[in-house]
């Protein structure tokens, strides 16, 4: 803390933090849990938070020190797995309107069980390059709790057991539910590992389960490798 920090930590309401790596630097998981934990401390009028890392990061569920804000609308940052997700949403940022997330690791949560509705979110975003095979049992379950989400980008890559994630599953697990829904984008890769399937979706087959999808702007393309025994 410093001078400055006393004047201003009442006065700052939007607040972005870049993390850059750098050879010399001895920062880690710890002492940058702790400085995210700290702002949120220290400046008690926070509405909008951007803590942006290149190679880092944010594991919430470890740290020490129990973290939450009443006032906090808008928060972007990484998170290293999906506990962190649901323990970022379980009530402590009760006044949360927007949520940007990039999850390292989609995966079992550990202990954290939310099913409570969050009908303050407005925006929702969750970006991840990693593989997870956990969609229907991790991520559609939490978005049916966003029952008054208006904007929503997922940008995924999904593996499947029986099908593509295509229109007809999109609608029937996600538009259905969000009846306030009015932006929707997605980047989603879904792979299929071929186990003697009778029915191989099609470009042209998956190209019309977006049909209805209004204003519809989607491109779709299934490539398959037989040598390799799957599909995308």
């Amino acid at each position: 803390e410093t001078p400055l920090t006393h004047i201003f930590q009442d006065k700052i309401s939007s607040l972005v933090i870049d993390v850059v790596e750098c050879e010399s630097s001895s920062m880690n998981d710890t002492s940058n849990s702790n400085i995210f934990a700290h702002i949120l401390t220290l400046f008690s009028k926070l509405t909008y938070f951007d803590y942006r890392s290149s190679f880092w990061y944010q594991s919430l569920f470890e740290m020490s020190t129990t973290i939450s804000s009443s006032i906090l609308l808008e928060l972007h940052v990484k998170l290293y797995k999906f506990t962190d997700c649901l323990y970022l949403l379980d009530g402590r940022f009760d006044s949360l309107e927007k949520v940007f997330l990039d999850i390292y690791q989609i995966s079992t949560p550990e202990i954290v069980n939310n099913k409570k509705e969050l009908p303050k979110l407005k925006a929702f975003s969750l970006y991840s390059d990693q593989p997870t095979f956990q969609y229907n049992e991790l991520i559609v379950p939490l978005l049916h709790r966003l029952v008054n989400l208006e904007e929503l980008d997922l940008r995924l890559v999904v593996h499947c057991e029986k099908r593509f994630v295509d229109g007809y599953n999109l609608k029937h697990n996600i538009i259905n539910h969000l009846f306030k829904l009015n932006k929707f984008q997605f980047n989603i890769r879904s792979c299929l590992y071929l186990n003697d399937q009778v029915h191989l979706l099609s470009n042209e087959d998956c190209q019309h389960s977006f049909n209805e999808f209004k204003n519809n702007k989607v491109t779709s393309r299934i490539d398959y490798f037989q040598n390799s025994k799957h599909g995308q």
